[in-house]
This record gives C-alpha cells, sequence and structure tokens, in this order.
C-alpha cells in the first residue's frame, strides 16, 4: 500500500516532464489580400485623394512578402468610430475597447482548437 500524502504526490508530479500535444494559431475572421489592402484602407477611410500616399503604401505592400492580412476591424467599425482615422482626435480608448474583446476570443480558440487538433481532453 502506498503512503504518500499528497504533497509528495503533488511533487511526483511535478518532476514530470511536459508534453506538447499540439500547437494551434487562432486568427480574426476577416481575410484582405495583400495587394487590395491599400485600395481598401483608402476607401473606407476616405482617404482616396491622397494618391501618393496610396502609391507608397502599396509598395510597402507589395515588398514586405505578406501574401494575406488578417483583420478583425472591419468597414462597419470604421464607420462607427471614424475617430480611430480622423487626424489629432483621440482613439487610444476606442481602439483599446475594440482590442480586448478580440484578443480575449482569439485568445479562448488557440487553446480549444490545440485540445481539439490532438484529440486528447486536457485538465485545467
Amino acid at each position: 500500500m502506498n503512503s504518500l500524502s499528497v504533497r509528495d504526490h503533488q511533487r511526483q508530479r511535478c518532476r514530470r516532464a511536459a508534453t506538447i500535444l499540439a500547437i494551434a494559431t487562432a486568427n480574426p475572421p476577416d481575410v484582405f489580400e495583400q495587394s487590395d489592402f491599400p485600395d481598401y484602407i483608402f476607401c473606407v477611410t476616405n482617404r482616396e485623394d491622397k494618391v501618393e500616399l496610396k502609391e507608397k503604401i502599396r509598395r510597402i505592400c507589395d515588398r514586405s512578402g505578406v501574401q494575406r492580412r488578417y483583420m478583425h476591424v472591419t468597414e462597419q467599425v470604421f464607420k462607427t468610430n471614424p475617430n480611430i482615422y480622423t487626424n489629432g482626435a483621440s482613439s487610444y480608448d476606442t481602439r483599446q475597447a475594440l482590442l480586448l474583446p478580440a484578443v480575449t476570443l482569439l485568445g479562448k480558440e488557440v487553446p480549444l482548437k490545440a485540445i481539439k487538433e490532438s484529440k486528447h481532453v486536457a485538465f485545467v
């Protein structure tokens, strides 16, 4: 009969090696092709008159090597929060209010996807 105390059992458990069962990622649902991004962002922010800046952004996007851009901020978000793209407007609080729920949701999706991928039950 094994007479290990609870504390001894916990110590033995802590000495076991950790195993990574799966790695998962979570991305926001909205995906944009990098080549379309300058047109999209300048249209949504009503800045289509800034032709030189748009071309500069297009060159940056072309040279970045990124194919797709995942965004949480949609056209609807831009329309309801114009201070995000208005010069001189305070947008920190607005951006934080948008960021926190999105990060929390993505943070919740990652372990669920990893558990589903590994087909193991996780005890938290």
